[in-house]
């Protein structure tokens, strides 16, 4: 760009009181100059709240937020020289001030000459005293050569990465000192390049140097004996940070059609973080804060909510997002503090700016966070997703042409639908299972919106579609599912190394579902023993041949905690019919004393079984007048969990689980309604208890036959 700096943008010698007085001046010369509108004074205060814009050496680069860029008329900068400096960030002073006025990303020109001059301390120490406007004016118009490559040997070190920078503001100091956090951890030579010119990934200054702006290809190399480590951390810190890029993003940004994504990583990356990876740990901040904020936000829409209370969660949810306070949370995980520790001392620190009146809001609001946070994660296991497209008809007529009523698509599979009602009533949950990697975005898309932590393993080709016909005349839904993907045994492999991972921090693990092509009926049975051997709780639900090899034997290791068949499924496990609820009692102790603690059944309008060893408890839902009964189901399996592991158990636990599967029937997609709307449920739930027959079934051995 056309640098816009004159001598009358130039103001030398002089002495502001402090940081706020110097950028009062350099904003009024950009106003004076016709460069912006006087408001943007405001915003170029309000900017010092929310990023640190010292950049080192004593230059310091104030400029406003991006939602106020509708305020700058031209792009341009002015220069305040303080010889004496100003105190800007703790210590540092500031000596030479540029403000920024830049309508789009064109403060990456400005930001390059500016780290060019840091590299040159001689000449900034000139411009620091000079009395001769015409060198500072030059030394922000000069145009550096592009970079030499460094010396000893190619431009790009052999383990490597390409990336397109999707950061709509381009490469500027805030990301910038992300990716320098990230690269100093490791020992390995980092380089990124930028056409020709290179930079050090461990100096923010050599980093800004590169101009990268908006689009930029970039190649990311290592060198080391942890450069693969190195390649796919500072690969994961660009593509996490891209987050807050966006959502700092420009009025009227729009994203490149067709753009790549933001980091293509090596074949050999590490398959995640480790636990202390400051990206790990922003990214349980960022799934923690999404479910607080679905929480929230379904809490507040419920009708049962009264308007003191609606209130209070609308002044909580402003938190979420409030800049200040996860700027300091960031700062503090990219210094390598734990992730509660971080987010608490946030909190602690953010509290004393605000009103008095406001801080018992944010307290709550940094409580349940920090609840969040602590939780173990529920990991639901899906072996064989779907895209379920819900076709609603008022009647299904069979053989003829019948108009849809609605129709809707939603990221399916048992475990998937189990996992967003889990995060729906509050819990942390890990998704894993096998992933068509053709249509993954859909799924993906779905896992962020819902705060889920993804962990599936991709297979070749797509992921199946199921069709979902929900007749509401007759009350029932008419499933048609499309064959699955075909997978291999490296996936499956893949799959259960990432299980046995997972099992070291997961307070239950949910199997749910069918088993695809090429997984073997026996697949879940092998997973429980392998969850049972690291002391995790392990519920099954799924049907057919996976359902009869995961319950065949007696080996306590190798059958689940929690079993839920619906009445049908029961039958074919027991290979009788099941005609009345004594059958199915009788039935589902039989399955309950071969060794599995808890089997649920689930009976439609008829309501839920629950066997343990003590008792049966059938719980009597209130007949609701409309509503689909797909995920019900679902909703039951993640009710008793949750229930769990609030503490609850017997008619409570039972009580719980039937109302979130009732009360899912009024919501459309796999999710739960408002806290408030299970909780009225729950009361209306019946729940009578059957006393067990004695049975003659044989003990439960310890060891596999």
């Amino acid at each position: 760009m056309a640098l816009l700096l004159t001598p009358a943008l130039v103001r030398l010698n002089a002495g502001p009181a402090d940081k706020k007085a110097a950028i009062a001046d350099v904003a009024a010369l950009l106003a004076e100059a016709g460069f912006i509108d006087p408001a943007y004074g405001d915003s170029m205060l309000a900017r010092e709240d929310q990023a640190n814009t010292y950049l080192s050496h004593g230059v310091a680069i104030p400029h406003g937020i991006p939602k106020d860029r509708h305020l700058v008329k031209k792009t341009g900068i002015a220069v305040l020289q303080v010889p004496a400096g100003v105190t800007w960030l703790g210590e540092e002073k500031a000596r030479f001030i540029v403000g920024i006025a830049a309508q789009n990303d064109e403060h990456i020109a400005v930001l390059r000459r500016l780290t060019r001059l840091l590299g040159d301390e001689a000449r900034l120490e000139r411009l620091f005293v000079t009395g001769d406007v015409n060198e500072i004016v030059a030394a922000l118009a000069d145009e550096a050569p592009a970079a030499a490559a460094p010396a000893g040997g190619g431009v790009d070190f052999s383990v490597k990465a390409e990336i397109v920078l999707d950061y709509p503001s381009g490469l500027h100091a805030r990301p910038a000192s992300g990716w320098v956090g990230t690269a100093k951890r490791f020992n390995a030579q980092l380089r990124i390049r930028h056409g020709n010119e290179i930079a050090n990934a461990k100096s923010m200054v050599s980093l800004l140097q590169l101009g990268a702006e908006y689009g930029a290809r970039l190649t990311v190399s290592a060198e080391g004996d942890d450069a693969s480590d190195a390649i796919a951390a500072l690969c994961a810190t660009i593509a996490e940070l891209s987050h807050a890029e966006k959502a700092n993003a420009p009025a009227g940004f729009r994203p490149a059609a067709g753009a790549p994504p933001v980091a293509a990583l090596p074949a050999n990356r590490r398959t995640g973080p480790g636990p202390d990876d400051p990206v790990a740990a922003g990214r349980a901040l960022e799934l923690a804060l999404r479910r607080v904020e679905r929480h929230l936000a379904r809490d507040a829409a419920s009708p049962l909510t009264d308007a003191v209370t609606r209130e209070v969660f609308a002044r909580r949810q402003v938190y979420l997002g409030h800049l200040p306070l996860l700027q300091r949370a960031s700062a503090r995980l990219l210094s390598g503090q734990h992730v509660v520790d971080a987010w608490r001392d946030a909190v602690g620190e953010t509290v004393q700016d605000v009103a008095a009146n406001a801080r018992s809001d944010l307290q709550a609001l940094g409580e349940q966070v920090l609840l969040a946070l602590k939780q173990k994660p529920v990991v639901t296991v899906t072996c064989n997703p779907a895209i379920d497209l819900t076709v609603t008809l008022p009647a299904l007529r069979t053989g003829e042409v019948n108009l849809a009523a609605d129709a809707g698509r939603n990221a399916g599979g048992k475990g998937i639908n189990v996992a967003a009602c889990l995060a729906d009533y509050g819990l942390a949950v890990t998704v894993t299972g096998l992933l068509g990697r053709d249509n993954a975005a859909v799924f993906e898309r779905f896992f962020d919106d819902r705060g889920l932590d993804n962990r599936m393993v991709g297979v070749d080709g797509e992921t199946r579609i199921n069709i979902k016909l929900v007749d509401e005349q007759r009350r029932q839904t008419t499933d048609l599912n499309l064959p699955s993907f075909t997978v291999d045994a490296d996936a499956q492999q893949a799959l259960e190394r990432e299980l046995d991972t997972l099992a070291g921090n997961a307070a239950w693990v949910v199997l749910s579902g069918s088993l695809p092509i090429g997984v073997p009926a026996g697949f879940y049975r092998f997973i429980t023993a392998l969850m049972h051997a690291q002391g995790v709780k392990v519920a099954l639900d799924t049907s057919g041949e996976a359902l009869r090899a995961s319950l065949s034997g007696t080996a306590s290791a190798a059958l689940p905690d929690l079993v839920k068949p619906n009445r049908r499924e029961l039958e074919q496990w027991a290979g009788r019919a099941l005609p009345t609820l004594a059958d199915v009692v009788a039935a589902a102790q039989e399955l309950q004393q071969r060794g599995i603690a808890q089997v649920v059944v689930s009976l439609g309008e008829e309501g839920a079984l629950l066997v343990e060893a003590d008792l049966a408890r059938l719980a009597l839902a209130p007949a609701l007048a409309t509503g689909s009964t797909v995920g019900a189901g679902d909703a039951l399996v993640a009710g008793l969990i949750a229930a769990q592991l609030e503490g609850r158990c017997g008619d409570d636990a039972l009580r719980r689980a039937v109302a979130c599967a009732s009360a899912k029937l009024a919501v459309v997609g796999p999710a739960l309604p408002a806290q408030a709307d299970i909780d009225a449920m729950a009361a209306r739930v019946e729940i009578r208890r059957i006393d067990l027959p004695s049975s003659h079934v044989a003990p439960v051995h310890a060891t596999e036959e």
